[in-house]
């Protein structure tokens, strides 16, 4: 069902088929990371998903949801302004991020920011469905610098997967002795770690 989407989009059941302790512990290092008041307008881009429920009931913050039918292309600048925009796990599924980059800063106030996170894993553990894994320095040149934005502040976080997970994996294996499942799949779970947090505004210059 995922492959007949539109890309920039998940199957909602994909979405919030989530291992919630495991959701806990991502959005406590993601909350880290961000600067907001009560006060800031907030909008999240896409649709809605529990890493950011989570986040608006741990900040205590109301979020705007935005949700078009093609981020790959549809404009957004007949929409409200924002302070802090939300873009959370969605450039490594479009074909086109340029544009949307670029449409995230039609709807920015000048002072506000950009909050993007996105895996930077090595090629061959990418994800079936992702168009591209960003790394700062390709994202800084490709996208921030062209569209007039810069990052000021990055974090890497490495999400290393709870060590009782192998003593649990006899199913995976399983299933790739079956050739149900790939290789790549299976050592996708142990080595699929690492995620870029941007914070991201305009640049004065």
């Amino acid at each position: 069902m995922t492959s007949q989407l539109k890309p920039g989009f998940n199957d909602t059941s994909e979405l919030w088929d989530l291992n919630m302790k495991r959701l806990n512990r991502f959005v406590k290092e993601i909350i880290l990371f961000f600067n907001i008041n009560l006060h800031q307008k907030c909008v999240d881009i896409g649709e809605s998903n529990p890493k950011m429920e989570l986040i608006k009931h741990k900040l205590k913050i109301k979020v705007d949801q935005l949700v078009v039918n093609d981020l790959n292309f549809d404009k957004l600048q007949h929409f409200d302004k924002y302070d802090i925009i939300f873009a959370l796990d969605i450039i490594e599924h479009l074909q086109n991020p340029l544009w949307f980059v670029n449409e995230l800063k039609n709807i920015l106030n000048d002072n506000g920011s950009i909050y993007v996170m996105m895996p930077c894993n090595r090629r061959w553990l990418w994800m079936e469905g992702h168009y591209f894994e960003l790394d700062k320095k390709h994202f800084d040149k490709w996208i921030i610098k062209p569209l007039g934005l810069k990052i000021v502040k990055y974090k890497l976080i490495c999400f290393i997967m709870d060590w009782r997970s192998i003593l649990i994996g006899i199913r995976p294996l399983i299933k790739y002795v079956k050739g149900k499942r790939s290789m790549v799949s299976l050592v996708r779970g142990f080595l699929y770690t690492r995620w870029g947090l941007y914070e991201i505004k305009k640049d004065s210059l």
